[in-house]
């Protein structure tokens, strides 16, 4: 039987005082290339929230200006697009940096099926997004100009 007591002189191991060789490194290079929940949420589902409040959004102030017979109710909704489509692009540049950093210089394939791989495929998926829901936002607003947005109502 091995006594846990004996250090490393008698075979039995190092002291817990003494860092393994490579390991701390290790440890910390997986630590400081983490992606925390809330940046992972953010970057994958940041764009499609933004995208389905901004298409409530639209219904909403359209519904209002022309309720109310009031004009520029196209150009608000127009307006609308800066904010949610900055904020969109912002969660597709936030999920491409940590993407970055989490693959550290390793090809796409190699990022993807390592440990921590479920991470970096949820933020190239997040890229994907934020791309596809900040087009749809900035289409969406484009709208009033083809289309009236308070059409006559004839009995």
């Amino acid at each position: 039987m091995v006594n846990r007591a004996q250090g490393p002189e008698n075979g039995a191991g190092p002291h817990r005082d003494e860092p393994l060789q490579g390991v701390a490194e290790d440890v910390r290079s997986e630590e400081e290339r983490r992606v925390g929940a809330a940046t992972l949420a953010f970057s994958f589902l940041g764009s499609a929230v933004l995208w389905a409040i901004h298409f409530n959004l639209v219904y909403f102030l359209n519904t209002l200006f022309c309720s109310g017979g009031w004009g520029g109710g196209d150009v608000v909704v127009m307006l609308t697009a800066v904010p949610f489509g900055a904020a969109s692009a912002a969660s597709g540049i936030v999920a491409y940096r940590k993407w970055r950093e989490l693959r550290a210089g390793r090809s796409l394939r190699t990022g993807l099926v390592e440990p921590g791989g479920r991470s970096s495929a949820l933020l190239v998926m997040g890229i994907a997004a934020s791309v596809l829901f900040t087009l749809l936002i900035v289409l969406e607003s484009f709208a009033p100009i083809y289309v009236p947005s308070c059409p006559e109502v004839r009995p």
